[in-house]
């Protein structure tokens, strides 16, 4: 499902305080009805404007978007879900930080520890790898 106006409540809401975003036609920011708080000033609903006006509404960047929200989510989850598929993650993660660990012995490599792994991890995802459908 498209999350389309939550996309572009994000976008406004970056640039001015807005109560709400409803989206009349997908593709037509002409549709789109912004409700600005009280406190916007005039400086930031102008800035609100120009970037709806300029919304990129291609299924590429929803697609884009929508992954790395999914990767920001992961992220939140890393190390603390309790998800069965998250603990299952986190078991893998582990097993195969070991075999490297193992390997890294072999080859009188320093050892990675799990705060090492854990950090090249949301390295990688917060560059946008790790996800094979990208």
């Amino acid at each position: 499902m498209r999350k389309t106006a939550e996309r572009i409540h994000g976008t406004v809401a970056a640039l001015a305080p807005v109560v709400g975003v409803s989206v009349g036609t997908l593709g037509d920011s002409s549709t789109v009805r912004i409700e600005f708080a009280p406190a916007a000033t005039t400086e930031q609903r102008a800035a609100a404007q120009a970037a709806l006006d300029a919304f990129d509404w291609s299924d590429a960047a929803q697609i884009a978007w929508e992954r790395g929200q999914a990767r920001l989510a992961a992220l939140a989850s890393l190390n603390t879900s309790i998800a069965a598929s998250d603990v299952a993650n986190r078991c893998a993660i582990t097993d195969l930080y070991a075999a490297v660990n193992d390997l890294r012995e072999l080859l009188n490599l320093p050892r990675y520890s799990h705060e090492d792994v854990l950090n090249r991890i949301v390295t990688r995802m917060l560059a946008g790898g790790g996800d094979p459908y990208q």
